[in-house]
């Protein structure tokens, strides 16, 4: 189980991720890699979701 500062962590990096995403310098790159920075986002979301019933438990 993720414990309070992770989860805190990983919100940051979600916040991180879609401002890079959404910033006019990345979308300016000719970058296509295997995995794109909105499956690293659905990923640390869905890692959020999976964590969060703990938080009512606290």
């Amino acid at each position: 189980m993720l414990n309070n500062s992770q989860i805190r962590r990983l919100e940051i990096i979600s916040r991180w991720l879609t401002e890079i995403r959404d910033s006019d310098e990345f979308k300016k790159l000719d970058y296509y890699p295997e995995v794109h920075l909105g499956d690293a986002i659905q990923a640390v979301g869905e890692l959020l979701l999976e964590h969060e019933p703990c938080q009512e438990l606290l």
